[in-house]
């Protein structure tokens, strides 16, 4: 039985982790780099699978994030970023695009 369920931001591409990082400049808990961020990433999935946790990952789409920070006038922090991937992982799993 799973302990849990955690929603991860994923990004696609290096592209857009890099563009989301500039829509985002204050965000510290991305690494500086793509591949830097993916390597964690992929660990604590793992982690938290092993762990019985269940793991979704949400594609953060960087058009829609500035779109959404410059409709709601939301900060680019943390706080902000964890907002954005629990309503994009509530659209998805209500069947959103």
């Amino acid at each position: 039985m799973a302990s849990g369920l955690r929603v991860v931001p994923w990004f696609n591409t290096a592209e857009d982790y890099d563009a989301v990082r500039r829509v985002m400049p204050n965000l510290e808990t991305l690494s500086s780099s793509f591949d830097e961020w993916q390597k964690g990433a992929l660990e604590l999935i793992e982690k938290m699978e092993k762990a019985d946790i269940v793991v979704r990952q949400v594609v953060i789409d960087p058009v829609k994030l500035a779109s959404w920070r410059l409709n709601c006038g939301i900060d680019d922090d943390e706080i902000a970023f964890g907002q954005f991937v629990a309503a994009a992982y509530g659209h998805n799993a209500l069947g959103g695009d």
